[in-house]
């Protein structure tokens, strides 16, 4: 479990990091991040554990989809939020 919050961290402050110098997440942190996410469940909960991780995704970007639609937010906000849903 402690792997996953290290992961986290370091997956946030880098996109903290370009998010205010260039305004953009890029895809290729968001990415690796969600394979890497359901790839760890996969392995340690089996076909349940990646369940848990892809409803995680999934959750995640729904919750910020509607922001993103009315203009509110980039499309990297929503992605990077379903990263850490399927990390979490």
């Amino acid at each position: 479990m402690i792997f996953l919050i290290i992961f986290l961290s370091c997956i946030l402050i880098v996109a903290v990091t370009i998010d205010v110098r260039v305004l953009k997440i890029p895809n290729l942190l968001t990415f690796p991040a969600m394979v890497m996410a359901l790839a760890f469940h996969s392995v340690t909960g089996g076909w349940k554990g990646f369940v848990f991780s892809a409803e995680g995704l999934a959750l995640g970007i729904a919750l910020f989809l509607i922001p993103y639609i009315m203009g509110g937010m980039g499309a990297g906000d929503a992605k990077l939020m379903g990263a850490i849903g399927a990390i979490i």
